[in-house]
C-alpha cells in the first residue's frame, strides 16, 4: 500500500498512452476514492517526478513523509489531470 489511499501495478507497454502506474485497487474509504481516482488510472508523475512504472512510483512515495502532500498526475482516457493527496500511514 502506498499510504495514499491505493495500489499500483506496472502497466503494459502500450504505444498510445505513456508509461507510468497503473493503478489496480482504490480504498473506497480514502481521500483518493473521494477525489475521483479509479481503477485504471495512470499515475504518469508524483511531486513532479516522473513515473515509468511501480518500482519508481513506490521509491518516490517512499520518500514522501506522513501528513505531507502528494501531487499526482493522472492519465485517463487521453488526458492528464492533478490530484493532490495527503500521505497516511
Amino acid at each position: 500500500p502506498s499510504g495514499l489511499g491505493f495500489t499500483v501495478v506496472n502497466s503494459e507497454k502500450d504505444p498510445k498512452r505513456p508509461g507510468g502506474a497503473l493503478v489496480s485497487q482504490v480504498d473506497p474509504k480514502s481521500t483518493a476514492a473521494s477525489k475521483g481516482l479509479q481503477l485504471g488510472d495512470l499515475i504518469v508523475a508524483v511531486n513532479g517526478e516522473t513515473v515509468e512504472n511501480q518500482h519508481e512510483f513506490d521509491g518516490i512515495v517512499e520518500k514522501i513523509q506522513n501528513g505531507s502532500l502528494a501531487f499526482l498526475l493522472v492519465w485517463r482516457n487521453d488526458e492528464k489531470f492533478h490530484l493532490g493527496l495527503v500521505r497516511e500511514k
